[in-house]
């Protein structure tokens, strides 16, 4: 029974906390490049720069805190290129960041410093949104009533700046090289986690209840908006 039960666990807490996390992420990057190439095919080469600067630059800031909090020395930070110069590697922004492979805490920080754009853009997006539009955060609300309350202009400046931020939701092939670079580590984190909590909970469904349905949630809303932006730049092209 107990084995049952750890087993249960782990894989819950690996469902949750990595596959769920990976395969959005996936997803949501692809969806946002599409967006960014229709953007690109209408208006040029700049249109990055000119639809995307916000989320560039908080993309930017997410990996150089996360790179900060594990410990990484930032050896440059660019938050946005020049877009009359641009970067010979195409790069709209970039964080150049050095650490010690022996030191487990910096290698396991790989895999968040990668994934660190779509964490924090999408806290930033529920900051923003409880801000300008609460209503949307009320399920029982949802439909004409969401409007209910709330001025036009408010409206307006969410659906710019969700637009903006979210096609900084991009990861690069340098990023997901972060990513690829910490996984060993944070499975073996998981694995253990995943563990612990199957000794101590009577029922591995609290992971979920508790967790993981919150986190589904704010995964499918993000895929969501990337799914729309990525539908309504397509008519451009």
């Amino acid at each position: 029974m107990m084995e049952t039960m750890i087993g249960r666990s782990i894989i819950w807490v690996l469902l949750i906390f990595l596959i769920m996390p990976l395969v959005a992420s996936y997803c949501i990057s692809w969806l946002t490049m599409k967006s960014q190439q229709h953007l690109m095919v209408r208006f040029g080469p700049r249109a990055p720069f000119i639809f995307s600067w916000l989320g560039t630059i908080v993309h930017e800031l997410a990996h150089a805190s996360l790179a900060l909090l594990f410990g990484h020395h930032l050896d440059k930070i660019v938050l946005l290129t020049n877009p009359f110069k641009p970067d010979k590697d195409r790069r709209l922004g970039y964080v150049d960041h050095s650490w010690h492979s022996h030191n487990l805490y910096q290698r396991l920080g790989n895999f968040f410093i990668g994934l660190a754009p779509m964490l924090v853009i999408s806290l930033v997006t529920g900051v923003i949104t409880q801000i300008l539009w609460p209503n949307l955060f009320d399920i029982q609300t949802l439909g004409w009533h969401i409007f209910v309350g709330v001025p036009g202009w408010q409206i307006v400046i969410w659906i710019a700046l969700i637009f903006n931020l979210n096609l900084g939701m991009n990861i690069s092939p340098a990023d997901w090289h972060n990513v690829w670079q910490g996984l060993t580590v944070y499975i073996i984190v998981l694995l253990v986690v995943g563990l612990v909590i199957g000794l101590f909970i009577l029922d591995d469904a609290l992971i979920w209840e508790t967790v993981g349905s919150w986190l589904a949630m704010t995964w499918l809303i993000n895929l969501g908006i990337s799914l729309v932006i990525m539908s309504l730049t397509s008519l451009l092209v």
